[in-house]
């Protein structure tokens, strides 16, 4: 019972600093509420609580819009693994981790609708042409299964369109994140041989970190890249910015979390021979 009540606490702290870290990721919803605050400060006359809050608000919008730490973080974890790797004629088969679709989009207009990973899908496509005769499986089920809505069903659907037979791909349909997909496909599949991971370049690091723990051999395959492998100092782009920002720093901070939890042995996994 002390056990129980012990790991729901740790349940209970890790959501909460996720919440709070939640803030540094979406640093657009930081802006408005200082924005925000500011303005009811400014309503009620506490010029000085103003100041400050107006102050905070201009610095970090100057920090994320000048400084490219998000331009540059992007950067560093899409190069962590090698564009276009090479594969041995021996690989078991091929694993693409899904998250190409808008689902709750695609919920409310009753049709698929794609998002910017959708390149995923797109380059499994292409390997299946390349390698016909290994296994070829695709992991996503997604957040929004309580609505209906399942991944593998719209990924099935384009895969049939690309003009591939589904009946030869396994799918997992249960994973609703990284590690589900890791965990969920490795007790579906029981992996022996070498395998090729297909997943957004920025997200690799992650994903091989996860993998690897399991017990996965793994060959990344990174695609969908964001960034221009080089970055300026000023970045007068403020919307480009952001988004550098909060998709890199959301990565960074899963990162961290699975590590301290056990589920990956390295901070930021890197290309290992295998």
């Amino acid at each position: 019972m002390h056990k129980q009540m012990f790991k729901n606490q740790l349940t209970l702290a890790e959501n909460v600093l996720r919440r709070l870290l939640n803030l540094i990721v979406e640093v657009d919803h930081l802006f408005l509420f200082l924005t925000f605050f500011s303005t009811i400060s400014l309503f009620f006359g506490y010029l000085t609580l103003t100041y400050i809050l107006l102050s905070i608000d201009l610095i970090l919008l100057l920090f994320v819009c000048i400084f490219p730490l998000g331009q540059w973080l992007t950067s560093f974890l899409e190069t962590r693994f090698p564009e276009n790797p090479f594969i041995p004629k021996d690989i078991e088969g091929i694993i693409v981790l899904g998250s190409g679709f808008d689902l709750l989009l695609s919920y409310k207009l009753n049709r698929p609708c794609y998002n910017v990973a959708i390149g995923r899908l797109i380059s499994f496509t292409q390997l299946i042409k390349q390698y016909p005769n290994v296994k070829h499986v695709f992991t996503g089920g997604g957040w929004y299964l309580d609505l209906g809505v399942n991944e593998s069903v719209l990924a099935e659907k384009f895969f049939q369109d690309c003009g591939l037979n589904t009946h030869q791909i396994i799918f997992e349909r249960e994973a609703c994140n990284t590690n589900q997909n890791a965990l969920y496909s490795y007790r579906l599949l029981q992996p022996k041989g070498k395998w090729v991971l297909v997943t957004s370049a920025l997200h690799m690091p992650r994903a091989v970190g996860l993998f690897r723990k399991l017990g996965w051999k793994i060959i990344p395959f990174p695609v969908d890249y964001r960034s221009e492998k080089k970055w300026s100092v000023f970045n007068l782009n403020l919307s480009r910015a952001i988004v550098y920002w909060k998709t890199s720093m959301h990565e960074v901070i899963n990162m961290l979390f699975n590590y301290f939890k056990g589920q990956s042995d390295t901070i930021m996994p890197k290309a290992e021979p295998l």
